[in-house]
């Protein structure tokens, strides 16, 4: 999201709507890439979005991100964290440059997920509805991760349930738990 009037701010949302409607959020703004966000309500995602810096996003309990059509996408990029303890529904998320992600609530992805090489993905939740996951970073499953194709060329360490149609693994993997292909 290019808008906005303040960066590096905490911004928390203040009723269902659009995220790019300022009256949704406590700021009456739009958030900037380097904000630290919370979503605690009903939000439809109708731009694709960068979090990068210092900003994080978090999803509440109570929150959901969802997007408005077929083709949103959120890139986290730099020493960002990501928090879904909520519901989120995205097409693909993209972690580089050190962001790090932790979901507790349920995440869905239609077409990828990507974790770079000095990047982090916990999943302590559930991960449904994947074409593809790329990971060269570090990939950590203690909950449900499921669908389509995994190709971990990074350190990965199950102790979860993963399903997938295919699974390639040229990096390390460490499971204690059932890998279902």
């Amino acid at each position: 999201m290019s808008l906005g009037l303040f960066a590096q701010q905490s911004i928390s949302s203040v009723s269902n709507g659009l995220a790019t409607d300022p009256f949704v959020w406590d700021c009456t703004c739009i958030p900037l890439p380097g904000d630290n966000i919370t979503i605690n309500h009903a939000i439809q995602m109708n731009s694709d979005w960068l979090v990068n810096g210092s900003g994080s996003l978090t999803i509440s309990n109570s929150g959901s991100l969802i997007e408005d059509s077929q083709s949103r996408s959120i890139l986290f990029d730099g020493g960002v964290m990501f928090t879904n303890q909520g519901t989120t529904e995205m097409t693909s998320f993209a972690f580089t440059n050190g962001a790090e992600a932790h979901n507790h609530g349920t995440l869905s992805l239609d077409t990828g997920l990507y974790v770079d090489q000095n990047s982090t993905f916990m999943n302590h939740g559930l991960v449904k509805d994947l074409d593809s996951t790329l990971t060269q970073g570090t990939f950590m499953n203690e909950g449900s991760f499921s669908q389509g194709d995994f190709l971990n060329e990074g350190m990965m360490t199950n102790t979860g349930y993963i399903t997938a149609d295919s699974l390639l693994n040229t990096g390390t993997l460490n499971t204690l738990s059932l890998i279902h292909i």
